[in-house]
């Protein structure tokens, strides 16, 4: 399996030059790197499709570094355009994928006093208009709520080249919840059918279920996916739940239920979110007491 490495932070800080190390690296030869621009001419739909298809070398078994991802999105856009072109579900789905390739974040953020320094030597080669600009875009990155296993990476600091070797190694977190859906449905993402409940239509229960998730405020970093049966109809090989440890497992929908109690996987059992969404939508939906009373 490919492995992900995600490089982000504000203009000056430091991700070219982390970025031209890495490529030097024994352990990254074959990787694909990427690099993410603005994108100008993209609406919603077609910018969350190209950050999906940037990560399909993944699907070959090839690693791939990313200078800048779907995160930049929520942090530029409403600075350099007044709003952001992903939503937060999007943003959600496209962390779903990462994770399921160990992905690791790295967090460049030197000091902002440098920053600025870099950014103004630049004399407008960046995409920012100007300082305030690039203060604002700082403030976000530095209380950013990142989804994602992330290292902050400050080249200046003594301990960076510490640091450095940890991006090489790929993310191996437990996660709290394991979240069993049945199988991939009719709006999911091809070549991605085993990352459950991704798709860019907002027409089926993908994008609700992650609507419902962000609303309490449970990172995805704390969950994973995974489907009962392939597209093709067979089961899921049960050990992949027992291999993550997690701490609960939470079956969507009877078909989910019937596979874990099949393979003496003790779950707690809800409704599937699509059933919810259509028929239930005007109550909670007890996949989110199930998660809250854990966390409390």
């Amino acid at each position: 399996m490919g492995r992900l490495l995600i490089l982000e932070g504000p203009d000056g800080a430091g991700k070219s030059t982390l970025l031209n190390q890495l490529k030097g690296e024994t352990a990254l030869q074959g990787a694909v790197f990427l690099h993410h621009d603005a994108y100008p001419e993209c609406g919603s739909a077609e910018l969350f499709m190209k950050f999906v298809d940037s990560l399909r070398p993944l699907l070959e078994g090839r690693d791939v570094v990313l200078d800048r991802c779907w995160h930049s999105e929520p942090i530029y856009g409403p600075v350099y355009r007044g709003q952001s072109r992903l939503t937060r579900a999007q943003v959600r789905m496209l962390d779903r994928i990462a994770i399921t390739y160990s992905a690791r974040l790295a967090l460049c953020l030197p000091a902002l006093e440098t920053c600025l320094e870099v950014f103004n030597s630049r004399h407008g080669e960046e995409m920012l208009d100007n300082t305030d600009q690039l203060r604002a875009v700082y403030q976000q990155y530095a209380t950013w709520p990142n989804q994602l296993p992330t290292v902050i990476y400050n080249w200046q600091e003594p301990e960076a080249d510490v640091t450095y070797e940890r991006l090489l190694t790929p993310a191996t977190a437990v996660p709290q919840f394991v979240l069993v859906g049945d199988s991939p449905g009719p709006e999911h993402i091809v070549g991605f059918e085993h990352v459950p409940f991704v798709s860019a239509s907002y027409n089926g229960c993908s994008w609700w279920l992650a609507e419902q998730l962000d609303s309490i405020g449970v990172p995805e970093r704390d969950l994973r996916f995974i489907n009962a049966h392939q597209a093709d109809g067979t089961e899921t090989d049960p050990t992949e739940v027992f291999n993550l440890g997690p701490q609960i497992v939470v079956a969507l929908g009877t078909e989910a239920t019937f596979w874990c109690q099949r393979h003496g996987i003790v779950c707690e059992a809800v409704q599937h979110p699509q059933y919810h969404k259509r028929f239930k939508h005007n109550q909670p939906y007890k996949l989110l007491e199930v998660i809250n009373a854990f966390r409390e």
